[in-house]
């Protein structure tokens, strides 16, 4: 009895598919004027921009913690090299690039979303790690 419902329920499923499927082949292939693409969406530019300044400024956070990691980072390799710690200095300076690296990406990923949703820079009253000095 349960094999005659699930070969049952099988052909159902398949005719269903199969009925679909041509019915939607058959609208697709029956328009025989060319369509031309509609206009982008104007929302598409500024889509998940709602919480763009809050993501901008997790993403600044993040960049300055980031950057501090790199100045604790240098500390300890000028100790090392200090010590001659070669293999500890090879593994911090490792680190280093690394944390360099992820800086640079989170500051290009802050332009590209104030960029696109147009959101102000954040007027931060630490200086980055990255910034160069002024001097006066």
């Amino acid at each position: 009895m349960r094999f005659k419902q699930a070969i049952a329920g099988t052909l159902a499923a398949a005719a269903l598919t199969v009925g679909t499927g041509s019915a939607a082949f058959a609208t697709t292939a029956s328009s025989s004027t060319p369509t031309t693409p509609a206009a982008p969406n104007q929302s598409n530019a500024t889509a998940g921009c709602h919480l763009a300044d809050q993501r901008v400024a997790l993403l600044e956070a993040e960049r300055t913690v980031t950057g501090l990691r790199v100045d604790f980072l240098q500390q300890d390799l000028a100790w090392a090299k200090a010590h001659n710690k070669t293999a500890l200095a090879q593994k911090l300076q490792k680190r280093i690039d690394r944390s360099q690296k992820r800086a640079a990406g989170l500051t290009s990923r802050i332009q590209k979303l104030q960029d696109r949703c147009h959101v102000p820079a954040a007027t931060s009253s630490g200086a980055s790690s990255t910034a160069s000095p002024t001097t006066a």
